[in-house]
């Protein structure tokens, strides 16, 4: 009896394991989880129970078999739930779209009881982006002059010359002040409104008188023989002026003080009616032009219409000498130059205009100022004659109306003109 039990209680342990080893091939009923895969300690302990029934002899070898067969089957069904714990953590990798439209994998924590180990994932680095060129600097256009070089023809007023109106030379003062070779009259304490300058020279470079009072004038003073005269307007009103002889040097182109004078005037004189700084109404051959061209005229605005008309028909504007100008050059102004050679640039036609007005005996005026045109302003310098009949002032620029061509008398310039200065 207690063999049968024996026995009948091997076979009932021999069918149990098969029947579970069956259950756990299919899954049917109790399907493998993820969580109760065994790890690695799980198996050995396993196999260690195996190995140590086959190795017990009181055993029989029906149920050594079956015992191994089911821990095979067991070690088998925990490979194949691995397998497929690792598919279905693949299939769990999501693709993420991110606003820059890259598509990035994002990888879901594999389930706890794994041992697999986790893959490294490569990062992305980010694409270098390119290196942007720095800006070029742009580079400082250069001023532009305010006036242009040369006025157009035919087709607007003349731009204005910036060196239309000279710049002052500097003199140099002796120490002590020396009178270098040159002998001149001592000028009285108080005059009319004229000087006359007079004495000798054995020097060879050139003699200047300066007049300075409200401005500053500067009068060539020619030399004939060792001898020169000179009879200068002093046309700032009443009050003290100064009167130098200057000498220029021809080798260095100094100019150094030689006289100094003091003068009072106590009775101005009409500025505007009498020879000036560059304006020689007394000039010979001013006089005998002024009186030819205004003959035939009855009334003060016919006289200056025929002065202006001559002016802008027969002078020529010099663009060489507006160059020369603006390399440095030291050129020659005045009525009576511009009167001989017949070019000259916006100062000359203003001067040889004044003074054969004035010649005549009609007040005229050189004005320099600013005038403005489509190609930009600059320093300018036109006329204002004195009709004594309306009692008015008639303007006129003898210049432009040379160059274009147009008509630049009797007409209203505070649009295109601005005067600073007149003489």
């Amino acid at each position: 009896m207690m063999k049968f039990r024996k026995m009948f209680f091997r076979i009932s342990i021999l069918l149990f394991v098969l029947l579970l080893g069956a259950i756990f091939v299919k899954g049917e009923f109790f399907p493998l989880r993820t969580s109760s895969i065994p790890d690695d300690s799980d198996n050995q302990v396993l196999e260690k129970s195996v190995i140590a029934a086959l190795a017990d002899p009181r055993e029989d070898i029906l149920l050594w078999e079956s015992k191994k067969e089911a821990a095979k089957v067991r070690i088998l069904a925990c490979q194949v739930q691995e397998e497929e714990t690792d598919i279905s953590a693949d299939n769990k990798t999501a693709l993420v779209v991110e606003e820059t439209n890259e598509v990035k994998p994002t990888e879901k924590k594999p389930s706890k009881g794994t041992n697999k180990p986790k893959e490294k994932t490569e990062e992305k680095k980010p694409k270098p982006k390119p290196e942007s060129k720095p800006e070029a600097k742009a580079e400082p256009k250069p001023e532009k002059k305010p006036v242009g070089v040369k006025p157009p023809a035919k087709t607007s007023p003349p731009p204005a010359k910036p060196a239309d109106i000279p710049k002052k030379p500097e003199i140099k003062l002796g120490s002590p002040i020396t009178n270098m070779d040159i002998s001149v009259r001592s000028l009285p304490a108080v005059v009319p409104s004229m000087v006359r300058i007079e004495g000798t020279t054995t020097a060879d470079d050139p003699l200047q008188v300066v007049i300075r009072k409200d401005s500053v004038y500067w009068y060539k003073l020619p030399v004939n023989n060792g001898k020169f005269g000179l009879d200068l307007y002093l046309t700032d009103g009443e009050g003290e002026y100064d009167v130098w002889v200057v000498r220029t040097m021809a080798d260095t182109g100094e100019n150094w003080l030689t006289h100094d004078f003091k003068v009072t005037v106590e009775k101005a004189v009409n500025k505007f009616l009498v020879s000036g700084y560059r304006i020689e109404s007394d000039n010979p051959s001013i006089v005998s032009l002024a009186k030819k061209l205004t003959g035939s005229q009855s009334t003060d605005s016919g006289k200056i219409k025929a002065v202006y008309d001559w002016t802008r028909k027969n002078i020529t504007y010099d663009y060489g000498k507006a160059e020369r100008m603006d390399a440095g050059e030291t050129v020659v102004f005045g009525a009576a130059h511009v009167l001989q050679t017949r070019t000259g640039i916006c100062e000359d036609y203003a001067c040889l205009a004044a003074a054969l007005l004035r010649a005549v005996g009609i007040q005229a005026k050189v004005i320099t100022g600013t005038a403005t045109t489509s190609q930009g302003s600059g320093l300018h310098a036109w006329n204002a004659a004195y009709d004594s009949q309306s009692k008015k002032w008639i303007y006129f620029d003898a210049t432009w109306a040379s160059t274009s061509g147009e008509n630049w008398f009797n007409k209203n310039l505070s649009s295109t003109h601005k005067a600073m200065k007149e003489r």
